[in-house]
């Protein structure tokens, strides 16, 4: 079986799910969600460079440093502490947790990078086998457990064909183990929260024979909740031609829109009352705060700010188009769009994140600082 190939198409699918994921949890003792890029602790931000190395952004500092204490290391060797393969991380209990997707593996560190420690190799029935793989999705904290979630590639030798899976694990940290809750053919799942003893996913689930996920008129999109308790899942709400995403989740609440229609089909979902209202705006909450509401506008094709009902361009430097990408506790990351801004460690240009405080966003000040 081509595993490079396949391993790319599954990877790139993966990014296009959890693009734009809110890296901040409201309740970090409880539930940490898993991001692919970046995400955010009470003293800075962690995320990987172009190399898929660890670096860290410090909020006091206002700098980028490798997350590698080693002695003298040069940050250029496979054997520095920041380098981690790409995947997935989340920042829990005071240390970062680490899914290398190529090697299908958890490891953890402390918060300062120190005391690498390899965990468990993950989805052991795809991804030890030379006829499988499995590459991991998303992944949530609940407790000591974590919740995983794979797209899994089977070779069918009889058929000749490759049959694809999602799996659904739970991992018991105390153990050291991992079970697998469900598997289903042709579906992808993507965890989006966690509360109140419960796991909450997406479910695409294909209906072409091929099992492809890239025909919106051949998926049924469904969310599903776990019962952590005895591991039940149950459908909560499911549809046809509509597009869920994980950047549009807050406070309970999803936007999303169907037909491939953005700007007129727009709906809102709460995972409480799962009964799907035509949204009350024209655009896409993603993030909610008394001094102005950020949101996408698909019919200006626009992240704007909302302030006492009024639009207007998000608040930054003229020289730039920016876009949002996620809050933490004290500021708000964006991204740049098209053109360039100086910020206090460095200049900042298309593609590359940047780091405001909340404080100075709303304000209008251009104290801005490279993550990066």
């Amino acid at each position: 079986m081509k595993k490079i190939l396949a391993f790319a198409a599954l990877t790139a699918l993966a990014i296009v799910l959890l693009a734009g994921c809110n890296s901040e949890s409201s309740e970090p003792d409880r539930a940490a969600i898993f991001s692919r890029s970046s995400v955010a602790s009470d003293k800075g931000i962690y995320y990987r460079d172009e190399r898929a190395y660890l670096k860290f952004f410090d909020y006091e500092s206002g700098k980028n440093v490798y997350l590698c204490n080693k002695p003298e290391c040069t940050h250029e060797e496979e054997d520095c502490y920041a380098n981690c393969g790409s995947g997935l991380m989340a920042y829990y209990g005071d240390e970062l947790y680490i899914v290398d997707t190529a090697e299908c593996r958890l490891s953890k560190r402390k918060a300062d990078g120190a005391d690498p420690q390899k965990l468990i190799s993950l989805c052991d029935k795809y991804s030890l086998t030379s006829s499988s793989m499995a590459v991991p999705v998303s992944g949530a904290f609940l407790g000591d457990k974590i919740y995983m979630t794979y797209d899994a590639t089977v070779l069918n030798s009889e058929k000749g064909v490759e049959e694809k899976k999602a799996v659904l694990t739970c991992i018991d940290l105390n153990k050291g183990s991992e079970e697998i809750i469900e598997e289903t053919n042709n579906s992808q799942y993507s965890i989006i929260d966690c509360k109140d003893g419960a796991v909450y996913l997406y479910e695409f689930h294909s209906l072409a024979k091929d099992g492809s996920l890239a025909n919106l008129n051949n998926v049924n999109c469904i969310l599903r909740r776990l019962d952590t308790g005895n591991n039940s899942i149950s459908k909560i709400y499911e549809d046809r031609q509509i597009r869920f995403s994980p950047a549009c989740y807050t406070n309970g609440v999803i936007t999303f829109y169907k037909n491939n229609d953005r700007i007129n089909e727009l709906f809102t979902l709460s995972i409480d009352e799962p009964e799907p209202k035509p949204a009350k705006a024209d655009y896409e909450l993603l993030y909610g705060d008394e001094r102005g509401d950020i949101v996408y506008d698909g019919a200006e094709d626009k992240y704007l700010l909302i302030k006492n009902g009024e639009k207007s361009d998000l608040p930054v430097d003229k020289n730039i188009t920016a876009g949002f990408s996620y809050v933490t506790d004290d500021g708000i990351v964006l991204y740049c769009k098209s053109g360039s801004v100086s910020c206090e460690n460095g200049t900042v240009t298309e593609q590359d994140n940047f780091y405001v405080s909340k404080d100075d966003f709303y304000a209008g000040k251009g104290r801005y600082y490279k993550v990066g």
